[in-house]
């Protein structure tokens, strides 16, 4: 179960990573304008997805996990990417300032809550269309 556990929350963050990095990509090209809509669609669509079947597997404590470790990966997911693709950002930002930590942290807290928020309206979906189909024979 722990692994399964794990294995979830590195393919969240896997997901995002894939799709800061399209995004990033993406805006370097001609097509930039479209090109951006279509990664954070496909984006938001594949979160749905994987959080519905994460409710559907998983009780909340183990969904509350799964989002602590997306949130704390997707925050170093973004300090990585940010600083390969902007080199630049390194030589004004030390890493263990406090400025530095307290912007860390809200990224990690904003997704975590964006995390919680689609778990919840997930749960609140398959209550209202697992009602709806429930009848008895």
């Amino acid at each position: 179960m722990k692994r399964r556990i794990i294995l979830f929350a590195i393919v969240v963050v896997i997901l995002e990573a894939l799709a800061i990095l399209s995004f990033i990509c993406i805006a370097k090209t001609e097509i930039a304008t479209l090109g951006k809509q279509i990664v954070i669609t496909f984006f938001l669509i594949s979160m749905c997805v994987l959080l519905a079947i994460l409710v559907r597997l998983f009780s909340i404590r183990p969904l509350i996990v799964i989002g602590v470790i997306f949130a704390i990966g997707s925050g170093m997911v973004i300090q990585m990417l940010g600083f390969y693709f902007f080199p630049g950002l390194i030589k004004d930002v030390v890493i263990t300032s406090f400025d530095n930590l307290w912007r860390i942290g809200v990224i990690v807290m904003l997704h975590f809550f964006c995390y919680l928020i689609g778990v919840f309206t997930m749960i609140i979906l398959r209550n209202i269309i697992g009602s709806k189909h429930c009848c008895p024979i």
